[in-house]
């Protein structure tokens, strides 16, 4: 995302694709460090589905990393909360960073960092594992070729991109 100054010299954000982020000029705005998985398993990749109030579009695994916690364990940790597999990492080197501007719940703005890491998962789904409907409406391994970039949020998108897979 970029940041650019318009006409009045109010700033506006700009997500990796050109889209406009709304942002009102003057509320708080927070930070956090966020990681995301990207796996590929028999040619299709790990996805989940926001929840339609935010977008209802496909996005890689994961979420904000705890202070306690390096990014790739951060990745690691959201992604078996996400989808209930277990990511490994196939490189501590990132497929992808990118900084990103969303409206949160409650109105409140974010300004965040997202490094996407490479891996696998480790079997298949923790039996012990429940989906959170609260925050993601499916998990599904997607076809590259199923995906647009209308159907698949701007930044992982482009992390795809990054990686050749769209």
């Amino acid at each position: 995302m970029a940041s650019q100054t318009g006409e009045r010299g109010d700033r506006r954000f700009v997500d990796p694709l050109g889209a406009e982020v709304p942002f009102d000029g003057t509320s708080p705005i927070t930070w956090s460090l966020r990681a995301n998985v990207l796996v590929v398993r028999d040619g299709k990749v790990l996805m989940v589905r926001q929840l339609p109030q935010w977008g209802g579009r496909w996005e890689l695994p994961g979420g904000g990393v705890e202070v306690d916690e390096a990014l790739v364990e951060g990745a690691a940790r959201e992604c078996h909360e996400e989808t209930g597999y277990r990511f490994v990492a196939s490189s501590p080197a990132l497929v992808d960073v990118q900084e990103a501007w969303w409206m949160g719940s409650h109105g409140m703005y974010h300004h965040g960092v997202i490094f996407v890491f490479r891996g696998d998962v480790a079997g298949d789904v923790d039996p012990d594992w429940t989906q959170d409907d609260g925050e993601i409406a499916q998990v599904a391994w997607i076809d590259p070729k199923d995906l647009t970039a209308a159907t698949t949020r701007s930044l992982h998108w482009c992390a795809l991109q990054k990686a050749g897979l769209v």
